[in-house]
Parts: C-alpha cells; sequence; structure tokens
C-alpha cells in the first residue's frame, strides 16, 4: 500500500473531493461558461534590465556599470502584457490558455480551473507542513537542552563565600566617563549601577562650579581628573545613585 503524502489530511482530501464535484473540473469559483475579454496593458521597461521603474531617454544610465564595462546611455522598451479579465469579478485568470477538448470545442484553461488551483493549494499545504514541522521541532529541541543551570565563565565560577565576599567589597557604582552633554552643554558624569546594566548621567554642573575654570577643561576635555574633582563627583554620584534607588 503506498504511503499517502503528509499534505493529504482526511479533511484537505474531502475539500478537494467537494471542489472538484462543484466545479465538475472546469471554474473552481462556479461560473459556467467562462466569460471575460483579453486586456492590453503596455509597460516601459529599461533596454539593459536594470530596475528602473522612471528610465530618462538620451541620458546616460543612473546604475553604475561594471568594472571594465561602458557606461550605456538610457534605452526603454514598450512592452504589451496581454491579460484574461474575467467577466463576473476579479479572479486570478490571467494565465488562461485556449485549447481544443474532446467533442472539438475551443475552451479557455487558465488558473482558476480546478487543476491548476488543485495544484497551487496541494503546494501551499506542503509547505505549511514543513514550516509546521520545523516549528515543532525547535520547540522540542529548544525544550530538550534547556535547563536551569547557571552558565558560569570558562575560568571556573565562585564559591558561595567567595560571592559574599566579592559583592560586600565591591563598590554601589562606578564612574565611566565625564563629559559635557552635546544637548545641553553642560557637565556631566556617566555611572554604571554595580553588577546592572543601568547607566546614570549625572549632572555636575554644580558641583564644579568652586573648581577653577583651567581645571575644569583639563578634566572635561582631557580627563585629567584631580583629587579634589574626584572626591566631588564622587559625593555627586553617589547622591544621585541613591536618590535613584530609593525613588
Amino acid at each position: 500500500m503506498a504511503k499517502q503524502p503528509k499534505w493529504a489530511s482526511p479533511a484537505r482530501q474531502a475539500h478537494l473531493a467537494k471542489l472538484f464535484a462543484d466545479s465538475q473540473g472546469f471554474c473552481v469559483y462556479g461560473h459556467k461558461p467562462c466569460k471575460g475579454q483579453w486586456t492590453e496593458q503596455i509597460t516601459v521597461v529599461c533596454a539593459w534590465g536594470k530596475p528602473c521603474s522612471k528610465p530618462q531617454p538620451n541620458e546616460l544610465c543612473r546604475f553604475k556599470p561594471d568594472d571594465g564595462k561602458p557606461h550605456l546611455p538610457c534605452e526603454v522598451l514598450h512592452l504589451t502584457f496581454t491579460r484574461w479579465r474575467c467577466d463576473y469579478g476579479d479572479y486570478p485568470c490571467y494565465t488562461q490558455k485556449e485549447f481544443v477538448n474532446e467533442l472539438g470545442d475551443t475552451v479557455l484553461k487558465g488558473e482558476c480551473y480546478f487543476k491548476p488551483y488543485q495544484d497551487g493549494l496541494i503546494k501551499e499545504w506542503a509547505l505549511s507542513d514543513r514550516q509546521q514541522t520545523l516549528a515543532e521541532y525547535q520547540a522540542e529541541f529548544k525544550a530538550i537542552h534547556k535547563t536551569n543551570d547557571r552558565t558560569y565563565p570558562l575560568h571556573g565560577k565562585f564559591s558561595g563565600v567567595s560571592q559574599d565576599v566579592f559583592y560586600d567589597k565591591q563598590p554601589g557604582f562606578f564612574v565611566e566617563a565625564i563629559g559635557v552633554s552635546g544637548l545641553t552643554y553642560k557637565p556631566f558624569a556617566k555611572v554604571r549601577l554595580a553588577s546592572s546594566f543601568m547607566r546614570l548621567h549625572v549632572d555636575l554642573k554644580d558641583t564644579l562650579k568652586p573648581v577653577s575654570k583651567n581645571k575644569k577643561r583639563k578634566a572635561l576635555r582631557y580627563g585629567k581628573v584631580t583629587n579634589d574633582i574626584q572626591d566631588k563627583v564622587h559625593d555627586a554620584c553617589w547622591l544621585a545613585v541613591k536618590h535613584y534607588l530609593n525613588w
């Protein structure tokens, strides 16, 4: 017994059977006989195959040529597309073709007929099944390999006592940089909270008021921070962090 493809579920087979019974192999939208007319549409395209929607004749092509190739002049082609327009509505009948049936009559056949419509449905179902299978595999793989174990650095990990000692000795914040804001033109300090990715921008305008202009310029421009400036910045940052944590 041949194995059925995965897309051929009972519900899908019943849908195809009902579709064929309703259309009798002809238009799946139930329109018999097929009525419509051919329509022509003229489109202007680049003669060199470039994706140019608005070519400019008598000018150089606006696309840069490949190395060693000349800069081509802009040339356009007028292409005429013939499409079938269904009289019953805007249906996908754009690839209609004339053929002679068993009775010798010339009829039209296109994407709205049962066979090509069925082929398109089967392709969509097969693609949907592949995507569903891949999603289930990825979810199962993630569930199997996911653990609650903490990821530690390659050089080992702290013991419980070492962790407590490290966090007790760690300062509450780190001053990463001192500079001038491009928005307010005021001095500020960039502060990172300990054991966190949170950054604070602390205004230093009032803090650096007593500092001489020369020391302030060196601190902001060259990073040369003296002890008195460093203490003032540290106190201002400590107050800002305390206010942030208690807010």
